[in-house]
């Protein structure tokens, strides 16, 4: 009688993304296979980061405001931005995950491959950050997430200009949450000196309400992401076992600051949530309590499911 031979896990898809870097060049995330196959020497596969990746573009830039931003070190010390709240001491030694209290960048520039009223005609100015408190299985940029380069607050800051002066349609902040104190400190910098796009706040959902709190008008746009289903093995894998009912809170907040998505004339986002569900090889049964969720859902949010842009009433 033949063996059968054991059945390889499945996860969740990898998805890959374009951004179009400011000095012209595109950097391209494969499809985790494709990556594995093309760049192997490139990846330690026992953390799935890149050994090395292109560096942020260095150039200076000119931006209103010339007020030095300073964020404390205090902020860092006892680290409770996630819903974690593990304590640690990131001004002492980098967190496994989330790294030190230095402000990384991972990539930036204009994306065009987000939904309609995040994309519009010109792009959104996206600026994706390295750490994060999770490691998911579908994960599409683990590389990137791994490493990044070091930028000053006023930097950021300039960055931010750039990419307005560039068209792009919002501001995109991607991967935040481990940089909440620096980030809000920017924010309000930004505003003060008349920083007029939308800032879009996009993340896994994993985040603490406290912390979001100190975004209360400084975001326009929450873009959460509904990961999985409440006691997921796929949670668990990613280190939130309690991920879906912190999720929960964290967009029950975003749409206490934010209220109804509202569009522009030209359909582009300038004030409140889109979930973005992606689908995944889940169990029948968290699917279908993610689907419950996003169908109790405020009419007032509105629902991607990647290609599709939905309202669940």
């Amino acid at each position: 009688m033949k063996r059968k031979r054991p059945r390889k896990p499945r996860f969740p898809p990898r998805q890959s993304d374009v951004i179009i870097r400011p000095d012209g060049t595109v950097h391209v995330s494969f499809l985790w296979n494709d990556l594995c196959s093309v760049f192997r020497p490139l990846i330690d596969h026992r953390t799935g980061a890149a050994t090395a990746i292109p560096e942020a573009d260095r150039q200076p830039f000119s931006a209103p405001g010339r007020r030095r931003i300073n964020v404390p070190a205090t902020d860092y010390r006892k680290c409770r931005l996630c819903p974690n709240e593990c304590g640690f001491d990131r001004t002492a030694s980098p967190h496994p995950l989330c790294g030190d209290s230095s402000l990384r960048v991972a990539t930036w520039g204009l994306v065009h491959g987000d939904e309609r009223p995040i994309s519009g005609d010109r792009g959104s100015g996206a600026i994706m950050f390295s750490g994060c408190p999770l490691r998911c299985p579908s994960c599409h940029n683990p590389e990137m997430v791994a490493a990044g380069v070091r930028v000053t607050p006023n930097r950021l800051a300039a960055m931010a200009w750039d990419l307005r002066k560039r068209g792009a349609e919002n501001l995109q902040l991607l991967s935040p949450t481990v940089h909440i104190p620096a980030l809000a400190r920017v924010l309000r910098h930004l505003r003060g000196c008349g920083f007029d796009i939308p800032v879009v706040f996009k993340s896994s959902g994993y985040e603490s309400v406290n912390e979001l709190r100190k975004f209360e008008g400084l975001v326009d746009v929450y873009l959460p992401d509904v990961k999985f289903g409440p006691r997921s093995r796929w949670a668990e894998s990613a280190g939130a076992a309690d991920y879906f009912d912190e999720m929960r809170r964290a967009v029950e907040e975003m749409y206490r600051q934010t209220g109804p998505l509202a569009l522009s004339p030209r359909g582009t986002a300038v004030r409140g949530v889109l979930v973005r569900c992606v689908p995944a090889p889940l169990p029948s049964r968290e699917r279908g309590t993610i689907e419950r969720f996003l169908r109790t859902l405020p009419k007032g949010i509105h629902v991607s499911h990647t290609a599709v842009f939905d309202r669940l009433g």
